[in-house]
């Protein structure tokens, strides 16, 4: 039976000084950075702050063009997005 499974791309210095990849990599890299507890935090906040960076780039874009096009002032409303959604009991947060 073929393996279709592609090998790990992440190749870290374990403490040793030989090479890991595959899972060994990823735990080594993981506790590295603090454990798994932070890991997830640090790439959860990542995360936010990469889609907060886009959110405030794509108002202000919007912003900018009712201005520009319109000359009329911009009010809140107008800068909703629309089907963004809002947070709901159990949704992600980070802290």
């Amino acid at each position: 039976m073929k393996n279709n499974s592609k090998p790990c791309s992440l190749k870290i210095t374990g403490n040793t000084g030989r090479e890991l990849s595959g899972t060994a990599a990823q735990l080594r890299y993981i506790s590295s950075r603090g454990g798994w507890d932070q890991y997830v935090q640090d790439t959860y906040r990542e995360i936010a702050q990469a889609v907060a960076t886009q959110v405030a780039d794509a108002l202000a874009a919007h912003a900018l063009e009712q201005h520009q096009f319109n000359q009329a002032p911009v009010s809140m409303e107008s800068l909703m997005i629309p089907n963004f959604g809002t947070p709901t009991k159990g949704s992600a947060h980070v802290h």
